[in-house]
């Protein structure tokens, strides 16, 4: 919810800027479409349209279509938004790709795919928008385009999970473990992601 609402926030500062931030704005919009992609995957139907709203108390909880529709719908205007060759974006604060544009386009597009890869199942409709951008690329094709949050070796720095585990366990992973409901359909396959998503004890 909070950063949800500072994303809002710094999307209209931004778009009301003279002259408009629009590279500053589009950068927002992307990592708030992500956020809200990753929220509707772990809860599914959520408030979206009327999130952040300082008029509405409670806002209403949109389907899961809805709010995977509206990711798509935020994404497209975010790269309508984009100009690579303007001077005006979050450069020096940007921690994933220092102000590159190109790279905030190519994800934009890859979250914008795996979107509709999550929705086509259900809604075949969505079958030749993934065509499109099958054929048209410009998404990430390799690891330097990763959008990956850089932690340090920094107080306040480092990942979170790092902090809770030096906090608390003293270093040593007692808090999180492989989740039953996705290993047991793993095994029986032995799905060679089991090694990278996980290690054994």
């Amino acid at each position: 919810s909070t950063a949800g609402n500072n994303l809002k926030l710094a999307i209209t500062q931004a778009e009301a800027a003279i002259p408009a931030n629009n590279n500053s704005a589009a950068q927002c919009k992307i990592i708030l479409a992500q956020m809200m992609y990753e929220a509707t995957m772990i809860w599914g139907d959520i408030p979206f349209a009327e999130s952040w709203r300082t008029d509405v108390a409670f806002p209403k909880f949109d389907s899961q279509k809805e709010v995977l529709e509206s990711i798509i719908a935020l994404i497209d205007e975010a790269v309508a938004q984009i100009d690579p060759a303007s001077p005006l974006k979050i450069g020096d604060y940007d921690l994933v790709y220092k102000g590159d544009m190109n790279k905030w386009i190519r994800i934009a597009k890859s979250i914008k795919f795996r979107t509709l890869m999550t929705m086509v199942d259900k809604d075949p409709s969505k079958a030749a928008a993934i065509g499109t951008m099958l054929t048209s690329g410009g998404m990430i094709a390799s690891a330097s385009d990763n959008f990956s949050f850089p932690f340090y070796n920094q107080p306040d720095k480092e990942n979170p999970k790092f902090r809770l585990l030096q906090k608390y366990s003293g270093g040593t992973n007692t808090f999180f473990f492989a989740n039953k409901n996705v290993l047991d359909y793993m095994i029986p396959t032995n799905d060679p992601r089991i090694s990278k998503y996980f290690d054994k004890p």
